[in-house]
């Protein structure tokens, strides 16, 4: 028999909760959804032998508690890097450390010198493009600053790349490999390409070039499974950000199931 496969989530009925189970049941692999704050998860996940996490920015904190409760030492490193992809900040730095190409960007713990406009801020924690903003007045970035700094002490601020007209790629990187990829565009009126901005996408072969920089992005963070963003620059293609809990909503874009296709490389079924 299979080993099972844990979905840890605070929901059970998300949709990419819904998508894993749906995907497992499929490939006849047993699956448990696992709530993180429940008490038995703890005890579970560290007999168990493989997991996916599946969080956002209202259960950061809860995951951040999960992995200080683990003792298996597999389930405890593949969730603090889970998390520490999530955090803006913080996986800016990592990948800078790295030199993965990156817009240039300045994590700001404090208010600092006015930067060059326009400018993108982005909260630390965050997704589906919710809090990032593009700047283009004084008085707009020194709100957005001090609010963000009210809210959680740090915040990125990152240069603007006309050049990609409010375009990006999606590449879903499972152990190493592209399973699949989109290109997103921003609706009008809007910079962001996220679908849950009202973005709209087609399925996407992406280069070599891309591959090889989305793969090299999720081995820096210790990622299995990752959603990576790039951006086309006068540089070259930019890593924009990388998700460690995607949705998957791509699947529909592709023409299969990319969780199907995630668990079939992560757990060789």
């Amino acid at each position: 028999m299979k080993d099972s496969i844990y979905i840890v989530t605070p929901k059970n009925n998300t949709p990419g909760v819904r998508a894993f189970v749906a995907a497992a049941q499929n490939l006849s692999v047993p699956v448990e959804v696992l709530i993180v704050d429940d008490q038995t998860t703890v005890r579970t996940l560290d007999m168990g032998s493989a997991a996916i996490y599946r969080f956002g920015p209202r259960s950061y904190h809860a995951f951040e508690a999960l992995s200080e409760a683990l003792s298996n030492p597999t389930q405890k490193t593949l969730l603090i890097n889970n998390l520490r992809a999530f955090d803006k900040c913080l996986s800016y730095k990592i990948l800078d450390d790295s030199e993965v190409a990156q817009p240039k960007s300045e994590v700001r713990t404090q208010a600092g010198a006015m930067p060059e406009l326009p400018v993108v801020i982005k909260p630390p924690i965050g997704n589906q493009g919710n809090g990032v903003e593009l700047v283009k007045s004084i008085d707009q970035f020194r709100a957005l600053e001090e609010k963000y700094l009210d809210e959680y002490g740090r915040l990125l601020v990152q240069s603007y790349i006309p050049e990609s007209k409010g375009s990006d790629k999606r590449l879903i990187i499972v152990e190493g490999v592209c399973v699949a990829a989109m290109t997103r565009n921003a609706a009008a009126g809007d910079f962001r390409a996220n679908l849950h901005q009202g973005g709209s996408a087609t399925g996407y072969t992406p280069t070599q070039q891309e591959v090889a920089l989305a793969v090299k992005a999720c081995q820096v963070l210790g990622l299995q499974f990752a959603g990576v963003d790039i951006i086309d620059s006068q540089q070259g293609p930019l890593i924009l950000e990388v998700n460690p809990s995607p949705g998957l909503g791509i699947s529909e874009f592709v023409g299969f199931d990319v969780a199907e296709a995630v668990l079939q490389k992560i757990y060789n079924v």
